[in-house]
C-alpha cells in the first residue's frame, strides 16, 4: 500500500496542463525540493530524463531509484501486482544479491509511505448508492412474478427457487458496480482493495455498501430470504438472525474443512514423493497437446506453456520461436499468447519414459528458480505442496465471505478436488456415448430417456429430473461425445476415450476449481500427481512368470519379472489401470513408505508374507531409517556408488 501511496497522483493534479507544471532538471534536484519541503510528494511535475521532459511525480522518482536500471522509468501506480512482476522479472535477470536488495528496498519505502499516508477506515467511508432502492424494489417485482407464475402452476419449485435466486443474484451484482463506482480514487477503502494490500476484495465493499445478498446455510443450500441491508445501513434484528447462520457456516468450515485439506496434502506428499528427476533426458517422442480451448479465467495460453519443453518446432508465422526440446522462454510464450496458434506439442511428465521418476526435458523449468530443474529435484514434493497448499487456503477464504453466496461456494471446491484425484465416481455423473451413433430422446409424462443407437445396439439411459441433456434429439454423435452435463467418471473415461484423453480431462477439471477459486497453479504439478494415478499396471494374463492375473503392479516388477524368463518362455501381458492417489500409495514398491501412510499392519504383513525387498529410492524410506534423502547432489552420488562395487 506504501509504493501504491508513494506512485499514486491525485486527479486534480492529473488534470492539470504541461504548461503549469513545475519543472525540474534531474532526478536529484526533484528529490531535494521535496526533502525541503518544496514540493508535494504526489504533485505532478515535469522531470527532465535523459535530456527528455516527463510529467511524473517526485514520488515516482523516489520509487524508481530502488529499481534496477533495466526497469526504469516505471511512470504508473505500483501495486501489489506490478511489485510482484518487479521481483519476477530481477529473479530472471539479475543476481541474487540485487534481487535481496531491491525486496528490502521496496520493503522499506512501503513501510515508510505507508506510514506517511496515514491511511485509515471510518464508517462514513462507506458510501450507499443513492440508486439502491430503485434497484430493490424492480428486483422485488420480478420476485413478485415468478411467484404468481409459481402459484399459477407453469413453473416447478425447483424453477422458482433458482429464478428467484438469480434475480436476486443480478440485483447484488448491480449494487456491487454502483457500491463500488460511488467511491472516489482517494477513498481509503479503494486505496486498500487497488493497491493489492489488503486481504479484501470487492465483495467486502458489496457487503458494506451494497447489500450482503443471498445467505448459503451450513448444508450449503441458499436461503430464500436474501439480506437486502449492507453494514454501513446496519441489518434488522430478523435479517442478523438470518446471517448468523451464514457466519456459523464460516467458522464451521474453517475448523472441519481446514483438517480435510491438510490430509488431502498428506496424501498428494505419500503418492509423489518418490518422484525425483532421475535422468536430463529420456529421449521420448510421446508428447501431450496444449490448446488454446484450455487456457482457464486465469491462466492464458501463453502462461500455460512457459516453462515446458517444446516437443515440435513451434513457427508463429514462417518464424521458429521454440525449437523441438528447448524451453519455452518469456518472450517465446508473449509470441505464442498474441499468434494465431491454436495448440502446441508439449513434453510431459504423463509421457515421460524414464523408471522410478521423471526426466528433467519432459518437466521443464524449476519453477522456484526459473532455471532448468536440476538432477535430483523432488519434483513430486513440490507438486503435492503446489496443489495442497492452494487447499487449505481455499477452505480458509470463506471465514471472509462470512456465508455469502458466492457463484460456487468452496465447501463443494475441495471435495471436487478430492473427487478427482481419489479417481471416484462423481455424485453428479455426467455420461459419454459408448459408440457412434443416432440420438433419441424421449419423454414420459415427467420422465425423460434418452436412447443411443448403434452398430452395437441401442444404450439406454435415464436423465436424472433437472440434468441437462447435452445433445438434441436425432443428432449424430461420434464415440466419447458428452450426453449429459456433470462431471465425468475418469474409470469409465479410460474405457470409452483411452488414457490420454481422462489424463488431460483430470488435469483441466482440477486446474478449473483452482482458478474459480482465483488460484493459479501451474499444470506441471497436476500433471505430476495425474501420472502416479496411471503408473500402475494390471495383470491381464501372466504368461510364465510369477505374477497373478489381477495382479496390480508397478512398471519396474514388470521389467524385473520379464528380465528372469528364458528364452522362449511367455510374457506377462498387462494394461495401464487407474488408481485413487490413497490406492496408489499403498500400492508402491516401497513397503516403508506404504507402511507409514495407513493400514500399518496390513501393509507390513504383505511385506513379510511375500519377502518385499525395499530399495530405498524413495524420501520417505530413507527418512525413516535414518539416512540422508536421495535429493540433490547425493541423487547424483549414488549412482557411482553403484558402478564402483560392480
Amino acid at each position: 500500500m506504501g509504493t501504491y501511496y508513494l506512485t499514486s497522483i491525485p486527479k486534480e493534479e492529473q488534470e492539470r496542463k504541461e504548461a503549469d507544471l513545475r519543472r525540474f532538471g534531474s532526478e536529484e534536484e526533484a528529490v531535494l525540493a521535496h526533502s525541503l519541503g518544496k514540493l508535494g510528494l504526489r504533485e505532478k511535475v515535469l522531470v527532465y530524463l535523459n535530456g527528455k521532459p516527463v510529467a511524473t511525480s517526485v514520488g515516482r522518482v523516489i520509487f524508481n531509484q530502488a529499481l534496477p536500471e533495466f526497469l526504469r522509468f516505471f511512470n504508473d501506480q505500483a501495486g501489489g501486482k506490478q511489485v510482484k512482476s518487479f521481483v519476477a522479472q530481477a529473479i530472471e535477470r539479475e543476481t541474487e544479491e540485487t534481487v535481496a536488495k531491491l525486496i528490502d528496498d521496496i520493503k522499506r519505502l512501503g513501510f515508510k509511505y505507508a506510514t506517511t499516508a496515514g491511511i485509515s477506515l471510518a464508517v462514513t467511508d462507506g458510501v450507499v448508492p443513492a440508486t439502491k432502492s430503485k434497484v430493490l424494489s424492480e428486483t422485488e417485482k420480478k420476485a413478485a412474478e415468478v411467484e404468481q407464475n409459481f402459484r399459477r402452476g407453469l413453473i416447478t419449485d425447483a424453477e422458482r427457487r433458482e429464478m428467484t435466486r438469480l434475480a436476486w443474484a443480478d440485483a447484488t451484482s448491480q449494487l456491487d458496480d454502483l457500491s463500488w463506482n460511488e467511491l472516489s480514487d482517494e477513498n481509503p477503502i479503494k486505496v486498500m482493495i487497488n493497491s493489492g494490500a489488503a486481504r479484501a476484495t470487492r465483495d467486502q465493499v458489496k457487503q458494506m455498501t451494497g447489500m450482503r445478498g443471498h445467505i448459503v446455510d451450513p448444508t450449503g443450500k441458499f436461503i430464500e430470504l436474501p439480506i437486502l441491508s449492507n453494514y454501513t445501513e446496519g441489518l434488522s434484528s430478523f435479517e442478523y438472525f438470518v446471517g448468523g447462520r451464514g457466519a456459523r457456516k464460516g467458522l464451521v468450515d474453517t475448523a472441519l474443512r481446514t483438517a480435510d485439506a491438510g490430509y488431502l496434502t498428506r496424501r498428494l506428499v505419500d503418492v509423489a514423493q518418490d518422484v525425483l528427476i532421475r535422468e536430463k533426458d529420456c529421449k521420448t517422442e510421446e508428447f501431450i497437446t496444449i490448446g488454446r480451448e484450455d487456457e482457464t479465467l486465469i491462466v492464458s495460453f501463453g502462461r500455460r506453456l512457459l516453462g515446458r519443453t517444446a516437443a515440435e518446432n513451434v513457427k508463429v508465422g514462417s518464424k521458429t520461436v521454440v525449437k523441438k526440446n528447448e524451453v519455452v522462454s518469456q518472450e517465446a510464450a508473449d509470441l505464442i499468447e498474441k499468434s494465431n496458434l491454436q495448440e502446441v506439442q508439449v513434453r510431459s511428465p504423463l509421457v515421460c519414459e524414464s523408471h522410478g521418476g521423471i526426466c528433467a526435458a519432459c518437466y521443464g523449468v524449476d519453477l522456484g528458480r526459473n532455471l532448468p530443474v536440476e538432477l535430483g529435484s523432488p519434483v513430486g514434493l513440490i507438486a503435492a505442496q503446489s496443489i495442497g497448499e492452494p487447499g487449505t487456503q481455499l477452505t480458509l477464504r470463506t471465514k471472509h465471505a462470512g456465508g455469502i453466496a458466492v457463484s460456487t461456494d468452496v465447501t463443494q471446491g475441495l471435495p471436487r478436488v478430492e473427487e478427482i484425484f481419489e479417481a471416484r465416481t462423481p455424485k453428479f455423473e455426467g455420461i459419454l456415448a459408448r459408440q457412434d451413433g443416432k440420438v433419441s430422446v424421449v419423454e414420459e409424462g415427467e420422465k425423460r430417456r434418452l436412447f443411443l443407437v448403434g452398430k452395437e445396439g441401442t444404450d439406454e439411459f435415464d436423465v436424472p429430473f433437472g440434468r441437462e441433456i447435452l445433445v438434441k434429439d436425432g443428432e449424430k454423435v461420434k464415440m466419447g461425445t458428452q450426453l449429459l452435463a456433470g462431471s465425468l467418471d475418469p474409470k469409465k473415461m479410460v474405457e470409452v476415450v483411452g488414457l490420454a484423453a481422462t489424463q488431460k480431462y483430470l488435469v483441466n477439471e482440477a486446474l478449473k476449481v483452482y482458478s474459480s477459486q482465483g488460484i493459479s497453479l501451474d499444470d506441471i504439478h497436476l500433471e505430476v500427481v495425474v501420472r502416479q494415478m496411471f503408473n500402475k499396471l494390471k495383470v491381464m494374463e501372466a504368461g510364465d512368470t510369477s505374477l497373478i492375473p489381477g495382479q496390480v503392479i508397478t512398471e519396474t516388477q514388470l521389467k524385473e519379472a520379464n528380465d528372469a524368463l528364458g528364452k522362449g518362455q511367455k510374457k506377462t501381458k498387462v494394461e495401464h489401470t487407474l488408481l485413487g492417489i490413497t490406492k496408489s500409495s499403498l500400492k508402491t514398491e516401497s513397503w516403508m513408505a506404504a507402511a507409514s501412510f495407513m493400514e500399518t499392519t496390513r501393509v507390513l504383513t504383505e511385506a513379510a508374507i511375500s519377502g518385499k525387498v525395499d530399495k530405498l529410492l524413495g524420501l520417505k524410506e530413507n527418512v525413516i531409517i535414518g539416512r540422508l534423502i536421495p535429493t540433490g547432489e547425493r541423487a547424483k552420488v549414488y549412482p557411482k556408488k553403484k558402478e564402483e562395487k560392480e
